[in-house]
Order: structure tokens, then sequence, then C-alpha cells
């Protein structure tokens, strides 16, 4: 005896990818209607993975999973879309505008329905003083969000650095802002690194180049310049009490600074 079951894919009707829900597809040229309840499982670097369980005809058939191919790509507004591929260039966006945000290890987060979240996994990079990049680990694909510092001057001790998404300069204000947590740390060429854990896949860090500043009340300054020595607009202070926090951190920071200004390299005013 044939299965009455109708193969998933012999129904037509639109997948809400970005939220776990109930939707009926019909069957073309017949009165039959398939009820699927999709729930997003994981975000790959050319994929989303869903879960599927599908009824039909009151019966309810073995939940399982379906790999639907795409790219991911960020809007001019910074917003996080899925470009869903059906061939010869077709396609579904889906956005997933106002459901990320970065986790503990500063990594990007998508809301999967029902309190629940996917990591999709990568590494920030700045390319320019203008465009914070996210590379998708296991693929080639990035993410550029274009924006700038939210402020010219970022605390050391704080361990943040805040991006204001959008921004095409930093003293503007409003709008979504995403923050990376971590500490920093001084490279041996002078240059600053900033560092932060993921657990037992390592360390992550974004580098930048240096211009060494001792400022007159707050302590050491410390101007931050891309890798290509372009100014990025935002400088790093340095405070005494900074020292207790971090080994001996500003005590380095300022033998650097004097030795930089010897060679003739840097502006230093105590």
């Amino acid at each position: 005896m044939k299965s009455s079951r109708k193969p998933l894919n012999a129904f037509s009707g639109r997948w809400p990818l970005k939220r776990a829900g109930e939707i009926a597809l019909g069957r073309a040229g017949l009165d039959e209607t398939a009820s699927l309840n999709v729930r997003l499982i994981a975000a790959e670097p050319d994929a989303l993975v869903l879960g599927v369980a599908q009824a039909q005809a009151g019966q309810r058939v073995v939940a399982r999973t379906a790999r639907v191919s795409g790219k991911w790509r960020v809007d001019s507004r910074n917003r996080l879309l899925f470009f869903a591929e059906k061939g010869k260039g077709r396609g579904r966006t889906v956005s997933f505008g106002a459901g990320w945000e970065l986790d503990g290890a500063n990594e990007i987060t998508i809301e999967a329905g029902r309190g629940e979240r996917v990591t999709l996994r990568g590494r920030w990079e700045l390319d320019g003083p203008r465009t914070l990049v996210y590379s998708l680990e296991g693929g080639s694909a990035e993410l550029r969000f274009r924006g700038a510092f939210q402020t010219k001057s970022i605390l050391a001790k704080d361990g943040e650095i805040r991006w204001q998404l959008g921004a095409e300069t930093a003293a503007r204000r409003g709008g979504r802002s995403i923050g990376l947590f971590g500490k920093w740390k001084l490279r041996r060429d002078l240059g600053l690194d900033f560092e932060w854990e993921r657990g037992a896949r390592g360390a992550a860090r974004l580098s930048f180049g240096a211009s060494y500043n001792v400022g007159d009340r707050r302590g050491l300054a410390v101007g931050l310049v891309s890798r290509r020595g372009e100014p990025l607009g935002t400088e790093v202070v340095f405070t005494r009490d900074f020292e207790r926090r971090s080994g001996g951190l500003f005590a380095r920071l300022e033998k650097n600074a004097r030795e930089a200004l010897v060679e003739g390299g840097v502006s230093l005013k105590w």
C-alpha cells in the first residue's frame, strides 16, 4: 500500500525562515494543505539549517532537517540578510535586521525563535576608518558593516570598543551600536591589539597601529591607526590606575612613547 504522505517539495508557499511558527502550504491543483513548523537550528557561512516538522491530514510526520543554501549580506542600513537561492538568480531574502547581536565571544548570534539563538561564527577585522568586517569562519564570505567608532576617546580600563552602525562620523549620535569586549595588549612593533577569548577556539583580536601622545591630565593617549597607516579617528586613553589591572602595561607604553620620541616618530607632551 502506497503512503499517502506527499513529499515536502510537492507543496509551494512562503517559508518563514526568520522566525519559528506554523505555516500552511498548498499543493498545486489540489485541495490539500500541509502544516509546517520551521525552526532555525544553525547558521553556516553559506546556508541556513532548519528543523522541519510536517503535519498532513491530521497526522504528524517525524521531524527532519532541511539545509537552505544561500549567501549572507549586509544592506545599506546594516541589517543582516540571508539570500536563499532557488536557481537562475531567483530566491528569497530573509532579514535578521532586529534579530542579531554579539555574544560573549564577540560573535554574531541570531534569534532562532522560542528564545533560542544560533551563532554565525567569524572574526572581526577593521578595513579603514569606516568599515568593520566580519569574516565568516569556514568560508570565504564576509559581512561589511559601515560605521565609525562611537566616541573619539576610548578609556582602556573599560575593556570595550563601541562601533556606531551607519555613522559617517564619530560625532554622530543615535541609531544602533555594537560593543566588542576584551582587553588591550602591546605588540613588539609598538602597535596595540584588542583581544578576547573564544573558549577552546583560542583568542581573537583586532590589531591597530598606534601614534603615541602623553596627555596632560588623562595619562597616555594612543591614537589608533589602521594597518595601512590611516588615522581611525579615535584614541585609547591609558590612565595610571590602569597599571594595577594590566601588569605594567602603562609603564611599558610610556617607555615606548619616550623612546619613539627620541627616534623622531611621535608627538609627546607631558
